[in-house]
């Protein structure tokens, strides 16, 4: 390899993995939304099974929480 280049992979390297790790967040935001408009029209339809409002906010806000702590 020659000298000077042994940064610039690193850097890739790095790169890389910043890059899949973005990947899985957004993975996992995807996922979410899915969950929350399959909620939402539930709602919407009133198939929800009449279960507290609040309590299915709470555990929206709860999952968002949870991909950022």
């Amino acid at each position: 390899m020659e000298v000077g280049t042994e940064w610039q992979r690193r850097a890739l390297l790095q790169a890389r993995d910043e890059i899949q790790e973005k990947d899985k967040v957004i993975e996992q935001l995807q996922k979410t939304i899915s969950e929350m408009k399959s909620q939402l029209e539930k709602k919407k339809t009133g198939k929800g099974g009449g279960g507290n409002d609040e309590n299915e906010e709470d555990d929206i806000v709860r999952k968002f929480e949870e991909l950022y702590a």
